[in-house]
């Protein structure tokens, strides 16, 4: 019995393409599958979160040998959540994104500080936004000042 992932396919498409691979072929894919099973990942002692839906896919055949195939096939790729300092199960659509939520919810993440009126950045874009787009009221009042004694000369 194959124990791996395939795509969401119909079975009618799905009979179509497994009479295509060699019998080699078929037991290389059993034996060196790129998807982890549920079975393997309990094994491992990792559980599918609740909101890793997989679906059982009724027993196919396959019509070249009659050996018969279960195919689990996962809907939705779980996102990583935050659950501290009441993020609520925030979800981020990497892990990486993740990662630096965390590092700056902590206070690890480098500040950078706007010159004009010393608000305190975790990110140098968000402060380089701030300054360039006319969010800084002080900027913006020195600018107005500046543009005031130009054109009164």
């Amino acid at each position: 019995m194959w124990k791996f992932l395939l795509p969401a396919l119909p079975l009618n498409i799905l009979h179509q393409y497994l009479p295509s691979l060699s019998s080699r072929r078929r037991n290389r894919m059993n034996r060196t599958s790129p998807f982890y099973t549920s079975e393997s990942l309990s094994d491992s002692g990792y559980s599918l979160p609740p909101s890793a839906s997989t679906t059982p896919v009724p027993t196919v055949s396959d019509p070249a040998t009659g050996a018969s195939i279960q195919v689990r096939v996962v809907n939705s790729r779980t996102k990583p959540q935050c659950w501290d300092h009441g993020c609520n199960g925030r979800e981020f659509s990497t892990f990486s994104n993740l990662l630096r939520h965390q590092r700056e919810k902590a206070g690890l993440a480098a500040k950078s500080e706007c010159p004009y009126c010393g608000a305190v950045f975790t990110r140098t874009t968000a402060r380089n936004g701030h300054l360039s787009q006319g969010k800084c009221k002080v900027k913006r009042q020195m600018d107005e000042k500046e543009r005031s004694l130009t054109a009164s000369r």
